[in-house]
């Protein structure tokens, strides 16, 4: 009932509040077939970009728990939140891959296959990261970016992008 119900609140809440829980009570296996399948469909709803954020945020835990086997599952959900139209949904995409990736749960592949797609984030925004760079009003982070930068200079002219 709460996974089809037709107010995207309440499928929110559902994500933010209380899918861990519903997968222990399923179990594993009704987890990955029944949790997994249905909250698979908040991502299609384009007009509420909190739903789609949410599921990002919360796909991990269900992916914790189901196990590295749902890895061929996540490929394309990541793959669509990096091409979402909202930054917001898209950013949490990415956290949620970083999130995968220190946990085991993304296939070498997989992993390989997103991050040639994230490429393109890094290589729109590598003007606005020279900027940081530049800026004085970020000290504390400027050695970090410093460095940052003299790392994708190298990497980005080599494939000809900056």
């Amino acid at each position: 009932m709460l996974l089809t119900d037709p107010k995207n609140l309440v499928k929110q809440t559902l994500m933010e509040n209380g899918i861990n829980k519903l997968c222990v009570f399923f179990g594993k296996q009704k987890a990955n077939d029944i949790l997994l399948s249905h909250v698979i469909t908040f991502l299609n709803d384009k007009e509420d970009k909190e739903l789609r954020g949410s599921f990002f945020e919360c796909i991990v835990g269900v992916a914790a728990y189901v196990g590295w086997h749902s890895s061929p599952i996540l490929m394309p959900l990541l793959q669509q939140g990096l091409s979402d139209p909202e930054e917001f949904v898209t950013t949490k995409a990415i956290n949620a891959m970083a999130t995968l990736t220190e946990l085991g749960l993304l296939h070498k592949s997989a992993l390989y296959q997103l991050l040639s797609e994230t490429m393109v984030f890094l290589v729109r925004y590598c003007h606005k990261i020279f900027d940081i760079c530049n800026d004085s009003s970020y000290n504390i982070s400027k050695r970090f970016f410093t460095n940052l930068k003299h790392f994708l200079i190298d990497k980005i002219e080599v494939i000809g992008f900056c």
